[in-house]
């Protein structure tokens, strides 16, 4: 077992740097990408550009009202 100190915060800033990356690029990929991928998602499914549009709002929605429930029911804990 390692002891404490220098090696662990190192390791711990790392692991937060990480996270911090893969959240940038799954974010901006989702949202941002969206456009790009408008096209053939129209072609692969077989949808109107409304229901397409459609799917992602509520996609995007529901991950927003997830994330303020999550920091609400963290708060009230």
């Amino acid at each position: 077992m390692r002891n404490g100190g220098a090696s662990s915060s190192f390791q711990a800033w790392w692991i937060a740097i990480t996270c911090c990356l893969s959240l940038t690029v799954s974010s901006g990929t989702g949202f941002y990408s969206f456009g790009v991928f408008f096209k053939p998602l129209l072609e692969e499914f077989g949808w109107g550009r409304g229901a397409t549009s459609a799917a992602v709002s509520v996609y995007w929605l529901t991950m927003g009202v997830g994330a303020d429930w999550l920091r609400l029911n963290t708060h009230l804990q």
